[in-house]
């Protein structure tokens, strides 16, 4: 049996505890947020719009463009992991 038929193997016997990813640093986000559309938008270059961006990032690019996003309105919320069942589809 080969190496990679083990890990496929394991995987399948072990749940993975997965979170929300950045898609501009690839790194997993420690704690959510919420801003305005409009906000988001503004700060947000075209190409991540429809992409989940951690909070580090987000303040990255509005401190770039100038803009006081936490005084505009923000909510934080914690970010669980999930438990991925051995049966899902992913991974």
């Amino acid at each position: 049996m080969s190496l990679a038929a083990i890990f496929r193997r394991l995987r399948r016997l072990r749940p993975s505890l997965r979170r929300e990813t950045c898609k501009r640093c690839w790194r997993e986000n420690p704690v959510g947020f919420s801003v305005s559309d409009d906000v988001w938008r503004t700060v947000v270059p075209a190409r991540h719009t429809k992409h989940v961006l951690c909070l580090d990032c987000f303040d990255r690019y509005a401190t770039k463009r100038g803009i006081d996003w936490v005084a505009q309105g923000c909510e934080f919320y914690g970010v669980p992991g999930i438990w991925l069942s051995p049966t899902s589809n992913c991974c």
